[in-house]
């Protein structure tokens, strides 16, 4: 039996499926998407008869009852029922005339359709609260990892900051232990998030849900990385703890299983769930494809620094002496790379997550003002409240410093120790001084510590 069978009734003969056109009116489309796609609805006669009634020929419009449409309709899906029991393929040469009946009208129509069919939304993980932190988050990443790097120009050149710019340097540079800690924690927050996400997630659907979760992980992971490299780089002495060790170590262990366990970053969206199949994509499965390559490229890089510039030189430091040290040079070089590719990274996914997010949200009816704003999104605002609080004060505190002329302590460098013919003990102390009410340039007078040993 041919799928397109001609259908006869005592007025009319029904035309070939292939000769209609049913995507004539989208809001009658978008009304039958909604009782065809939708979950446990089932199909809505009365919208099933305007569909099939809409793309007929104008002189037959009129002609038929609902009822015979709608049998027209039930005879067609049967029909199509018993040719797939058969085996029937269909390709380009011979493609699917029911393809005329739903997706050709549905992409046709895509943004009614896709307003009318339910959707979950985005996930609390990328709600408004969590993307403006991540918005705050990388723009103080940026900038500490800037000023970092200005000063290590300035060095470089032994240049002298001006009055302002050491001021600047210094706040920025004592806070920004705060904001790793913060971002340690957040991140740490948002991969326990996502690694809930996906294990609730059920057989159909969450595929776009998952692909936003993921990208923020990884931006979580990124926009925390990159500034403390800068800051390690430019300040040797990273005065990090064990316990922000501890922190990093499990943060480091959730990125990895939630990257593996999300099925989107090889693509493979195995879902259907009817708002995904028909309305996403055009949008995921792109953003998927530059986004696991990019993740990728940084992923290998970041393993290799890891292995040969920490694994390594700790593993040769007593058979291999010289190549550790020469190792540790090296990582310098190799610092300079994973700053500039985790910096890319933070951008690029937080870019991505905001066009990706207002695409499906404009493509779903939503609009960002539409998002609630729960518990949980304003508390990940004062994830960064420490920081600007400790750049008030630190900022205050060297002005009211100044005014007063009290010293103030900017800079200890822990010099080597030891017994040995050449070596430091003690440490020394670099104050800065102020001089006068108007001279915020304070003289830096470093004391180092004497020789000991024979």
């Amino acid at each position: 039996m041919d799928f397109n069978i001609t259908f006869t009734y005592p007025n009319w003969t029904a035309p070939p499926i292939a000769q209609l056109n049913f995507s004539t009116d989208c809001t009658i489309v978008a009304a039958w998407a909604k009782t065809w796609l939708s979950d446990g609805v089932g199909v809505n006669d009365l919208a099933t008869a305007d569909h099939f009634r809409q793309a007929l020929p104008a002189q037959l419009r009129l002609v038929p009852s609902d009822g015979q449409l709608v049998d027209w309709f039930r005879t067609l899906l049967e029909i199509r029922k018993r040719a797939r029991m058969n085996g029937k393929v269909y390709n380009s040469s011979n493609p699917d005339p029911w393809l005329n009946v739903t997706v050709n009208p549905f992409k046709v129509c895509l943004d009614d359709v896709c307003q009318a069919i339910p959707w979950n939304g985005v996930p609390d993980i990328t709600g408004p609260g969590v993307m403006t932190s991540a918005w705050i988050q990388a723009v103080l990443a940026t900038i500490f990892a800037l000023l970092a790097a200005w000063e290590w120009f300035l060095r470089q050149k032994h240049t002298v900051a001006g009055k302002k710019l050491q001021l600047v340097f210094y706040a920025f540079n004592q806070a920004l232990d705060v904001f790793v800690n913060g971002a340690l924690i957040l991140s740490l927050c948002i991969n326990v998030a996502a690694f809930a996400l996906m294990l609730q997630r059920q057989d159909v659907g969450d595929g776009a849900q998952l692909a936003l979760a993921h990208d923020m992980v990884v931006f979580s992971f990124s926009a925390c990385l990159f500034p403390a490299i800068m800051h390690e780089q430019v300040h040797g002495d990273s005065g990090r703890t064990g316990s922000r060790y501890l922190i990093l170590f499990i943060d480091i262990i959730l990125y990895l299983v939630v990257g593996n366990m999300a099925p989107i970053v090889s693509n493979k969206f195995e879902s259907t769930d009817s708002w995904e199949v028909y309305c996403f994509w055009d949008i995921i499965p792109t953003e998927r494809r530059f986004t696991g390559l990019i993740v990728w490229i940084t992923s290998i890089l970041f393993w290799a620094w890891v292995l040969l510039f920490f694994f390594l030189p700790w593993a040769l430091k007593k058979p291999l002496p010289k190549v550790a040290r020469w190792l540790k040079k090296g990582r310098k070089i190799m610092d300079v790379y994973i700053i500039g590719a985790y910096g890319f990274l933070t951008w690029y996914i937080l870019i991505t997550i905001t066009v990706v997010r207002q695409l499906l949200l404009q493509r779903s009816g939503f609009g960002s003002e539409d998002l609630r704003w729960s518990f949980g999104q304003i508390l990940s605002l004062g994830t960064w409240l420490p920081v600007l609080i400790e750049l008030y004060y630190l900022f205050k505190s060297k002005f009211t410093a100044h005014l007063y002329h009290t010293p103030i302590i900017t800079t200890t460098r822990r010099w080597p120790t030891g017994n040995r013919r050449g070596r430091y003990s003690g440490r020394a102390s670099c104050v800065q001084r102020s001089v006068k009410f108007t001279d915020l340039e304070f003289p830096l007078h470093c004391h180092r510590p004497t020789k000991t040993g024979s």
